[in-house]
């Protein structure tokens, strides 16, 4: 059995705690027994499940594995902590806010033999998955995404590149490693909107813009229009089967397979880490194209 504490208690980590402890868990994950959660707020218990300190949990042998579920800004600090203490880690996307600071904490979780897995339930969705087969073995000629969310705090998610890494991603698994061309952020303060827009090209210098908008009254939704060299257009998303999709159980699954398999690396896991890493430099090349002046 691998002992887990769950690190923050936000809709994500709540519905970690729910999935850890129910009895009906897939099998694949039955060998994560919960120990506890860290929270900055007195609760007491969620479910039965005990809160208990974060420096308890570090320092527990009962715990080998933690889940960070926290904002962005503190992923960095909760990540370098859990593995220097001899924990296996799964923490949210954005791995970190710099894409040199999440090679470091790939580097010390090789040094230490732990795992160090990323989240990001996004690719993980029907609807990702039908895109993803509807695209396979066609080349773009242009592409546009375009999302919309409520306002996000800048100072605990981090820079719209980063709070929104998984559009990029998207972009990135659909058609290989992308270059930045130009970036520019608008923001209307007495409309609590802001607006990123960054143009990327693909290795064979195809057009393809990401949009990322966050205001007040806008709902989340994504769209996304492709055309490709041979002339097809896809308007718009496919449509998912509907009903739950338990993206955060199958993202468990994969967190206990790597766990079986072992530290540092499983069949595909130097991919998946030139990956994140290639999305996060590219958040961090969109920032800087936004902060230099017009």
């Amino acid at each position: 059995m691998v002992g887990v504490v769950v690190v923050g208690v936000g809709m994500a980590g709540r519905v970690r705690i729910h999935d850890l402890g129910t009895p009906d868990r897939p099998g694949e994950i039955q060998d994560l027994h919960i120990v506890g959660f860290v929270s900055r707020q007195e609760l007491g218990e969620i479910n039965g499940v005990r809160q208990i300190s974060l420096e308890d949990a570090l320092s527990s042998p009962e715990v080998q594995a933690v889940i960070i579920c926290t904002e962005n800004q503190r992923h960095e600090e909760l990540v370098r902590r859990s593995l220097s203490a001899g924990k296996h880690v799964c923490v949210e996307y954005p791995l970190a806010l710099s894409a040199s600071t999440a090679q470091e904490l790939f580097m010390l979780a090789d040094t230490v033999g732990k795992v160090l897995h990323v989240e990001h339930i996004e690719l993980l969705t029907s609807q990702y998955k039908m895109l993803k087969q509807q695209v396979a073995g066609r080349e773009p000629q242009e592409g546009h995404l375009h999302f919309t969310g409520k306002p996000l705090c800048e100072k605990k998610a981090g820079f719209l590149a980063f709070s929104g890494v998984t559009r990029v991603t998207w972009f990135v698994d659909l058609f290989g490693e992308l270059s930045v061309e130009k970036a520019m952020l608008e923001e209307r303060p007495e409309q609590q909107n802001t607006k990123l827009t960054a143009h990327l090209l693909t290795a064979n210098n195809k057009w393809l813009t990401w949009v990322e908008e966050r205001g007040e009254g806008l709902r989340r939704s994504k769209q996304m229009r492709i055309t490709f060299t041979d002339g097809s257009c896809m308007e718009s998303l496919p449509q998912g089967p509907g009903g739950p999709e338990f993206l955060f159980m199958q993202d468990l699954g994969l967190f206990a397979r790597k766990l079986r398999a072992g530290a540092p690396f499983l069949d595909g896991e130097h991919a998946e880490r030139r990956r994140i890493l290639h999305c996060l430099q590219l958040a961090t090349d969109i920032q800087r194209h936004c902060m230099q002046p017009a």
